[in-house]
């Protein structure tokens, strides 16, 4: 139950940055922070054990270097760059083929109807 509690803040602040990042084109370092953070207390509640919660760290490490390097050249934002880690932790190494893949889906159709918009709609 509480755990679920968790899972659900986690939810909701991915949800919050997702509306902020479209309004504002920017995700504020605190709600990266808090979906960070909320993984902890998770990690204990569910009590996975030492290896598998330091897999979910090494993932969350890896992406981070990852978004960062891409952050320098220019390819992501600054809170991509951040959230991107602070979701890999969640989903762990289990899940992060499944996120990544998601998320470049995702991207891509965006990135396809914004092309799409922009020939269509006078500026």
């Amino acid at each position: 139950m509480i755990l679920s509690l968790f899972i659900a803040t986690f939810l909701a602040l991915c949800l919050l940055a997702a509306l902020i990042d479209f309004e504002t084109l920017t995700i504020p370092n605190w709600l990266n922070g808090w979906m960070a953070f909320l993984f902890i207390p998770a990690a204990i509640i569910a009590a996975p054990g030492f290896e598998t919660v330091g897999w979910h760290f090494l993932v969350a490490a890896i992406a981070f270097a990852a978004t960062i390097a891409l952050f320098f050249l220019g390819g992501i934002g600054g809170g991509d760059a951040k959230m991107i880690p602070a979701v890999m932790l969640w989903v762990g190494p289990v899940g992060a083929t499944d996120f990544v893949l998601g998320m470049t889906l995702s991207g891509a159709a965006l990135t396809i109807l914004v092309v799409i918009l922009r020939v269509t709609i006078p500026a």
